[in-house]
């Protein structure tokens, strides 16, 4: 146990030292695997009645501080902490204590010191490992938590109510109901962990409320959480892809053979094979009712959320059932696995990043799997089932050995050629920051970058993946500045956070979507996309004058166009009708009005698009659609196109502060006082111009939008500009500052 200790926190923080960074995913990977070794120490001595006190108290100290280590690490892993070892503690509990004899009193003692000091150590070393006490109180009163304290809650009134029955001072006067005696000390403490937690202004009921929604996508709740897309959500098909077919079933059947182990400690046969039948139905329901997009269970129709939530609910029900039925006695330390195995489970099925916290657990039950087969072969009495089993038993492991090889040959080879994820754009944008920015510089710009910046670049940013200033920061970035259409707001939040830079990332163009809809307020006003429509050289046609080009591409309207064309009004819905295409002509060197291909019910209709961007310039033809067509090259093989492919801003879009600052150099003149700093050309564009090719800052390569990452010095702003309080706050409602009075 101590060993476990010194095996996770000394190797990281050398590692931390010697790197100059935290890898603090993989650290905390490898304490939550600590803890749980510690745990499962813990409750197997807690099962040996001649195990002191002082020992027990030894191990809840140390798990404790194993704990907050891991909640410093990473407070992702943390949160099956906080599941697994309250529920697991808890039915180990209800079993333990299911008959009472002369004895019960001392060892619930036991138990309710190595919990209490579990949890106590856990929040006071959290501070020592650079964790903010109340950010872990926090953590553990959490909707996915609460059992932490209701845990200690029970213990007490269990206990009490046990002590006060032996000293022949009746709590429960009715014989009849002394079996249920666990229950009334569950509902007790229910209701007074309830009504402190209400006192603290804990909302209870809301967060049972979210029990459902956090079942369901545990990790990709939120705005942020639905647009990042390693919290997307796996199909049983992305399973298979990520560990093949031998191991999902090898893990399935390996955790089936949990069950049925567990099934053992009933005493009543029949309630073996009932709970047995129940524990495939829970696996199965949880594991099979998300296949695939295509599939009877997609995982969001009614049948897969019927097969998912009711298996869990017949689980529930059938286990509580046979509890007060039957006498159970099964190993602590299969209680623990049985509840690691669930929760690791419904992870697993919620958010595609978890793979790499389930496949240390994957592995263990497929090895479990061949190892119960064996022990099934070896114990069989009947000599064709012997025979059969040891067929099965042959080919599970020289399948499982071969899909190692090839695994450990796959990681190898993604290995040897996986390089840093900031590119050598990045890496040079970062050195000119380094080397031309004070080292107090803030920088703005949406959350993806934040590390690289304070790591490679050395400076601190408003915002990071970490997300620990909340969602309402994140989504204020959103709203005030990317999709910002009101240039003074923009420029009263970068004032308000003493921004000194703003930085956007070309890759932003394509992230519309995910920052447009954190950015929305309720009714999604903001949300966007940012289409690029390559030309079609087949369809260009030479006119009388001129020539004729096609960019050929289509999508559907953000928001309803409603135009009058000569007298007739056409109406354009949102989200049914759409664009196909894009006409624009050039004569004697002029561009001519583009004209926009829209359809809708099968119906296309020709309307004039007023704004087109091109060598710099904004060209504003007086009418039409309000939405802008920028021009930019493409480079295909040798071939330069000037023309090449054009971008698509919406009206709502064309606004933008991403729109009006990056892609068009502020062409309004609606940022007088922000400079451009610096402007760090993409590898294609700086490879092109090494030849003497000038292709301006934009270019569409290899069906890609590439373009420069560019960084605005904002230190300076207009003097009519306000600094608001409002734009410093962690929290408020979406949109909230939109009537903000901010400039003098």
């Amino acid at each position: 146990a101590l060993g476990s200790i010194f095996l996770t926190i000394i190797p990281s923080y050398l590692y931390r030292t010697m790197s100059g960074f935290s890898d603090h995913e993989s650290i905390g990977m490898l304490s939550f695997f600590a803890v749980m070794l510690l745990f499962t120490i813990s409750v197997k001595n807690l099962n040996n009645e001649k195990s002191r006190i002082k020992k027990i108290a030894l191990l809840g100290i140390a798990t404790g501080i194993l704990t907050a280590f891991s909640q410093a690490a990473w407070g992702g892993i943390t949160t099956f902490i906080f599941m697994i070892i309250p529920v697991s503690f808890f039915l180990i509990w209800l079993i333990r204590f299911q008959r009472t004899n002369e004895k019960s009193l001392e060892q619930m003692k036991k138990y309710f010191v190595f919990y209490f000091l579990w949890v106590f150590f856990a929040i006071l070393f959290s501070p020592i490992f650079g964790y903010p006490l109340l950010e872990m109180i926090r953590s553990m009163t959490a909707p996915s938590s609460f059992m932490v304290f209701v845990m200690i809650l029970f213990m007490i009134a269990d206990y009490f109510i046990l002590k006060s029955d032996k000293n022949k001072i009746k709590f429960i006067k009715n014989k009849n109901l002394e079996k249920f005696r666990i229950l009334i000390s569950f509902i007790i403490s229910l209701i007074i962990g309830g009504t402190l937690l209400s006192i603290v202004g804990f909302d209870i009921f809301g967060s049972l409320g979210n029990l459902v929604q956090t079942l369901i996508r545990p990790f990709g709740g939120g705005r942020v959480g639905s647009t990042v897309a390693e919290n997307s959500q796996p199909y049983l098909t992305t399973w298979t892809n990520q560990i093949g077919e031998v191991f999902l079933w090898l893990f399935y059947f390996g955790m089936l053979f949990v069950g049925f182990e567990f099934s053992k400690g009933f005493s009543k046969k029949k309630n073996r094979f009932g709970f047995s039948l129940i524990w495939i139905v829970l696996i199965s329901g949880i594991l099979f009712s998300r296949v695939s997009s295509t599939a009877l269970f997609n995982g969001d129709n009614f049948i897969s959320k019927l097969f998912y939530f009711g298996a869990l609910l017949l689980f529930a029900v059938y286990f509580i059932w046979i509890y007060f039925k039957d006498e159970i006695k099964v190993k602590n330390e299969l209680i623990v696995m049985i509840v690691w195995v669930f929760f690791i489970l419904i992870a697993g099925r919620s958010a595609a990043r978890i793979f790499f916290i389930i496949t240390p657990l994957i592995c263990l039950m497929a090895g479990y799997s061949i190892s119960q087969l064996h022990k099934y072969q070896r114990k069989s009495k009947d000599d064709l089932m012997k025979i059969l089993l040891a067929i099965l038993l042959l080919i599970a492991f020289v399948a499982m050995i071969f899909s190692s090889i090839s695994f450990a040959n796959t990681t190898i080879n993604q290995a040897k050629f996986t390089g840093p994820s900031a590119n050598n754009q990045w890496q040079n944008a970062m050195s000119w920051v380094r080397e031309n920015t004070n080292q107090g510089s803030i920088f703005l710009h949406w959350w993806d970058y934040g590390y690289w910046v304070q790591y490679l670049g050395e400076r601190p940013t408003l915002a990071d993946g970490g997300h620990f200033q909340g969602e309402f920061r994140t989504h204020m970035i959103a709203r005030y500045i990317l999709t910002n259409p009101n240039h003074e707001s923009a420029m009263s939040l970068m004032k308000s956070n003493n921004v000194s830079y703003l930085l956007i990332d070309p890759t932003d163009l394509g992230k519309y979507p995910a920052y447009s809809a954190i950015g929305s307020d309720d009714n999604r006003d903001r949300y966007s996309w940012i289409p690029v429509l390559p030309l079609s050289p087949s369809q260009t046609q030479e006119t009388r004058d001129g020539i004729l080009r096609v960019y050929q591409g289509g999508t559907t309207l953000d928001e309803d166009i409603i135009y009058d064309s000569n007298g007739t009004e056409v109406f354009l819905p949102a989200g049914i009708a759409g664009f196909g295409g894009f006409l624009i002509e050039t004569t004697n060197n002029t561009i001519n009005q583009p004209q926009g291909i829209f359809v809708y019910n099968g119906n296309q209709v020709n309307l004039p698009i007023r704004y087109l961007f091109y060598n710099g310039e904004l060209l504003d033809f007086g009418e039409g659609v309000e939405s802008t067509l920028m021009i930019i090259p493409s480079f295909s093989g040798s071939q330069i196109e000037q023309m090449g492919a054009l971008i698509y801003m919406s009206p709502r879009t064309t606004k933008s502060l991403f729109a009006q600052l990056y892609l068009m150099d502020d062409p309004n003149n609606l940022y007088p006082t922000i400079e451009l700093s610096h402007s760090q050309d993409n590898q294609i564009t700086e490879a092109l111009k090494v030849q003497g090719i000038d292709v301006g800052e934009f270019i569409y390569y290899a069906g890609t939008f590439q373009g420069p990452i560019k960084i605005w010095n904002v230190s300076t702003m207009p003097e009519n500009i306000l600094a608001k309080k409002e734009f410093l706050r962690f929290n408020g409602d979406w949109a909230e500052f939109d009537d903000l009075e901010v400039a003098k």
